[in-house]
């Protein structure tokens, strides 16, 4: 008996083995015969996406010399000297293809998608977070928009290579998502065939919240991944977002910004952004030309929403060059369809780091304002910024940003005893500097409503009022003799000043080519 239950046994073994050695035999044979019909076989019987009809290939980048561009590398897909370049379908990463679509934004915020384009604006605001919306994927890099990353809330707007080489993005993110994992999908646009490819699996990457989140359920944060492949041309890079928990392709596209110099300009202004319809278009022309008298030589305005008359504004100024309007039209909260998301004052902190990282190694200094506030050099000997950072630069030399004081110049006080000989243009024209001439008897501390002027290539994050994750004694406190931050607004508030102190310092320095900038400005916008 026992005998008979061990040659059952062997038999069975037996039986095992063979069915092993077939199946190894199908394979090798079949292997000979893909392998027989060389190169082509890769493109032509290569997995495709049943929707787009699009090939994926995989490339494997640890067998590639780091010093190959990304276009010499894809092209061993076809040359016969990089066939050790093409690995295994799903061991490294794929290449999809899509076909290029456009978007052709104005300043007043409207996208005009053309008759090609695969998805629209609306397409990616509406979907909901969940991984099994199809109708998320995105294939065109966009700029100037917020997209969602699937099975999250959080939502992407733009992009940039750090000298640290790693692709810091800028996110909102909603305070749920805070100990959410997410990685970055690198990608590349090839130049001669504008096929989109995959560069590498998703790399994890550490969200950072930038400070002045106030708390709300949404906050602007950093997302900073490694770069990991280097030696390839990163100025076509795009990366998209994706969280731990979606299987899905993703739902955002993102083009990377280089931060590489030479520096061209020295002073550029980063204003909080225009919302609410904004229609203050004298306001708008007056802080513009002012900014530029001061110094600027590009301005930077975020532009939720604007009346026709600000967006005539700003379409002049964008074609002169001094202006770079972007759009910033906000998500919609997901559970109330007429509102915003919750973030504080229109996400106006992350607006402002978009614009510290757009300007890094462009422009030597950025200049934080908002519409309403300049900041004026008080010394007689100083006119313009320019010579007001020499002047901090000549005592202070290790500094990397220049923190200067506030004070309101109330908008409802007129002073009727106003000499300045051009005052009845000047009302013409609804300037603001150039009638009230009296403020506070009050001036805000350093660090408190302050605003401030600041090294690009030395500051990792822009504050509101100053600059944030770096040592205080590289800030220069400007005191209010040298320079003060001209705030002009109503009264708000309770206990507000009542002392009125006079300042005809912007008549005296500034109100004569104010008038003039003005006036030329006017007739060539048509605005007379």
């Amino acid at each position: 008996m026992f005998n008979s239950c061990m040659r059952k046994r062997n038999i069975r073994r037996w039986l095992t083995l063979m069915s092993i050695m077939a199946i190894l035999v199908v394979l090798i044979i079949y292997g000979q015969t893909d392998s027989s019909s060389g190169r082509d076989k890769v493109e032509d019987t290569s997995l495709t996406n049943k929707d787009t009809k699009s090939p994926l290939y995989v490339i494997n980048l640890s067998t590639v010399n780091s010093n190959l561009d990304i276009d010499n590398i894809i092209k061993g897909l076809k040359s016969d000297s990089k066939t050790e370049e093409i690995s295994d379908v799903g061991k490294y990463f794929d290449l999809k293809l899509f076909e290029r679509t456009t978007h052709h934004p104005d300043v007043s915020g409207n996208k005009h998608p053309n008759k090609t384009q695969g998805h629209t604006q609306k397409s990616l605001r509406g979907f909901k977070h969940a991984c099994t919306d199809s109708k998320g994927e995105a294939t065109e890099p966009e700029d100037e928009l917020f997209q969602t990353i699937k099975g999250s809330a959080a939502y992407v707007y733009s992009a940039f290579v750090t000298p640290q080489r790693t692709v810091r993005v800028l996110v909102l993110l909603n305070r749920s998502d805070e100990n959410q994992t997410f990685s970055c999908l690198y990608r590349y646009r090839l130049t001669t065939s504008n096929k989109l490819v995959d560069l590498s699996p998703p790399v994890a990457g550490k969200p950072t919240l930038i400070q002045d989140g106030h708390r709300l359920p949404y906050t602007p944060a950093f997302l900073d991944c490694p770069l990991l492949a280097k030696g390839f041309k990163t100025s076509d890079l795009l990366v998209s977002v994706i969280s731990k928990t979606c299987k899905d392709r993703p739902s955002n596209l993102l083009p990377v910004q280089m931060s590489q110099g030479p520096i061209s300009r020295e002073f550029t202004v980063c204003i909080s952004p225009l919302h609410s319809n904004f229609t203050k278009a004298a306001r708008l022309l007056e802080m513009i030309e002012f900014n530029k008298i001061l110094g600027a030589e590009q301005i930077y305005v975020y532009n939720e929403s604007c009346s026709p008359s600000v967006s005539k504004v700003l379409i002049y100024y964008k074609r002169e060059g001094l202006v770079n309007v972007l759009q910033w039209h906000l998500p919609r909260d997901q559970k109330k369809s007429n509102a915003f998301i919750n973030i504080h004052y229109r996400g106006q902190n992350a607006a402002l780091n978009d614009c510290l990282y757009r300007n890094r190694n462009h422009s030597k200094y950025i200049v934080v304002t908002d519409i309403d506030e300049f900041i004026v050099p008080h010394n007689p000997n100083i006119s313009n910024w320019s010579e007001l950072i020499k002047s901090r630069v000549a005592l202070h030399p290790r500094k990397t940003n220049f923190v200067v004081q506030m004070s309101h110049y109330r908008a409802e006080w007129i002073n009727q005893e106003n000499k300045f000989p051009l005052l009845e243009e000047a009302k013409k024209y609804k300037s603001v500097v150039l009638q009230n001439i009296e403020k506070e008897n009050y001036t805000f501390a350093h660090r408190i409503r302050s605003k401030y002027i600041a090294d690009t290539s030395l500051i990792d994050e822009a504050g509101i009022h100053y600059t944030h994750r770096q040592p205080l004694e590289w800030a220069d406190y400007v005191p209010a003799s040298e320079a003060i931050v001209h705030h002009y607004r109503k009264r708000y508030g309770r206990n507000q000043p009542t002392v009125r102190i006079l300042d005809e310092v912007v008549v005296r320095k500034y109100g004569e080519p104010l008038v003039r900038a003005l006036r030329e400005a006017r007739k060539k916008i048509g605005l007379i």
